[in-house]
């Protein structure tokens, strides 16, 4: 499956788009987010099939 990890920055404005990535991994900055980044997602989309 293609998709793209997206750097965003959190803004008083709002959310700000820095770059598009095609290589990505979800297991760079779970440290960053207080849970394992698997685990969130799995949390609110379930289980990867």
């Amino acid at each position: 499956m293609n998709s793209a990890g997206w750097d965003v920055a959190i803004t008083p404005y709002g959310p700000l788009l820095i770059e598009g990535n095609s290589r990505w991994d979800m297991r760079v900055a779970p440290q960053l987010l207080g849970e394992a980044p698997m685990e969130k997602y799995e949390k609110y989309f379930g289980k990867k099939k």
